[in-house]
């Protein structure tokens, strides 16, 4: 599958998803998306530059000592009014980041799950 592919995929298979994106970290730029309708470069913009913030602000060494978390520092979530907004990472590609807007209402244990599997599935695309 191709990120496009993973990309509508997530967006069709994840309730209350409205937008879902493929982005570089380190470049600040969101190179693919997904979504029913057109999406305006400046709303993509800030989505990258969220998503930057989010995993800027993961520090390792603010977890309580004796919690073994490998997946520590590879999904952040954002909360609105407006949208539940998820950045999801692999560890095999810390610099590939996959974002979803989801509704507000969306369960934020699905949204995060889905998100993290199709981050996973484009690092990993066997």
């Amino acid at each position: 599958m191709q990120i496009q592919d993973h990309l509508d995929q997530l967006l069709n298979d994840a309730p209350g998803c409205r937008l879902a994106t493929f982005g570089d970290l380190s470049s600040g730029l969101i190179l693919k998306w997904s979504a029913p309708s057109p999406c305006p470069r400046e709303v993509l913009d800030q989505l990258s530059e969220q998503s930057a913030g989010c995993f800027a602000l993961l520090d390792p060494a603010l977890l309580p000592e004796g919690i073994p978390a490998p997946e520590y520092g590879q999904a952040v979530m954002a909360f609105t009014d407006r949208a539940t907004r998820v950045f999801a990472r692999s560890a095999d590609a810390p610099d590939d980041i996959v974002g979803a807007v989801f509704a507000p209402q969306t369960d934020a244990h699905t949204a995060l799950s889905l998100t993290r599997e199709a981050a996973e599935k484009l690092a990993d695309p066997q």
